[in-house]
Order: C-alpha cells, then structure tokens, then sequence
C-alpha cells in the first residue's frame, strides 16, 4: 500500500507527499521529510508544490540530497536562511491525478481515508480517520461508536476494499 497523508477537503486535488523542515546551514538549504513508502520516491515527484499560509506555490527548480532519514533540498532563489524559514512546516504536494500508477489491489492512504469499514457480517464500525505506519504492518485507525485500530492484513483481516463504493470490509471482532 502506497502511503501518502490525507488530504483536507479543500485541498482534495492535492496528494500530500512530504513536509518541509527546518532551515539547515547558511546557504538557505531545508530539511525535507518524505511521506511517500519508499522515501526516495518523492523525488519521482515533479514540480513540487508547497502550501504556506493556504496558499499553493511551483516549486520547479530544486536539488536535493539524501540526508539521515530525509532530504536536504536547496530551491533556486532561495539562498538564506530567513527565506526558509517562510517554507518550515510547508505540505509539499503535487496534483493528485499526476500519481504514480498502482499495481492491483494496492492503495494510496488518500484513497482510503474516509471509507465506511463493516465487518463481515455487516456491522458498522465505522470511517477510516487515518492510517499509521507501525513497521510490521499499516493500521487503519477508524472512528465509529469507538476508536478501532485494525491492521491492515489483506485477506487476512481486509477482506474487500472497494473505492467507488466507499467501503472496506474487515474480518474483525467489533467488540475488540
């Protein structure tokens, strides 16, 4: 499953792929943290978009550099440290029809927030309300009558997930 964070409805065009950090150094580079499942999949990723203060920006001309866990990125113009600190915290995004294609049966999290989750037997439990990455295995967190946190196991605990259909259906104790 490919992992990307919720989008907000207004921003429902956009596929979130990483976040912005801190300013490092003095020649105006910036921490990047990816959000994508294979780290260094963001940079299949181009132009960048970047909301600051709700508000989208191109971001077409940059390099970038591994560094520990992220990225260091320099953008072209921005060269000091007081110009990025207006682009710490910023979503780095693109539009959401320019996403990788999947493989069958796989997901982006976008595609699955929001989706009614039912047992087998057709019980409600509720939406998925986000999604978190654990190492072993994804969790989809799912908000209904309780909070429910259920493994994302194809076949094994997810039974179905059907998009257009806005469900996903479990094989799970719904009083657990």
């Amino acid at each position: 499953m490919a992992e990307l964070l919720k989008n907000n409805e207004e921003d429902a065009d956009w596929a979130i792929i990483g976040r912005i950090g801190g300013a490092f150094g003095v020649k105006g580079s910036v921490k990047v943290q990816s959000f994508t499942e294979d780290p260094d999949a963001i940079l299949e990723y181009f132009p960048w978009y970047i909301k600051i203060k709700n508000q989208w920006k191109l971001y077409d001309k940059f390099e970038a550099r591994r560094h520990g866990q992220g990225y260091l990125v320099n953008f072209e113009d921005i060269t000091t440290p007081e110009e990025v600190k207006k682009l710490t915290n910023g979503l780095i995004a693109i539009p959401i029809q320019d996403l990788l294609p999947l493989e069958e049966g796989e997901f982006y999290w976008t595609d699955l927030e929001g989706l009614q989750v039912l047992t087998k037997d057709g019980q409600d439990l509720g939406k998925v309300m986000e999604i978190m990455e654990t190492g072993a295995n994804d969790v989809l967190v799912v908000q209904g009558d309780k909070e429910r946190l259920i493994p994302y196991l194809p076949e094994a605990v997810i039974l179905s997930v059907d998009v257009k259909q806005g469900s996903i259906i479990v094989d799970w104790d719904p009083d657990f």
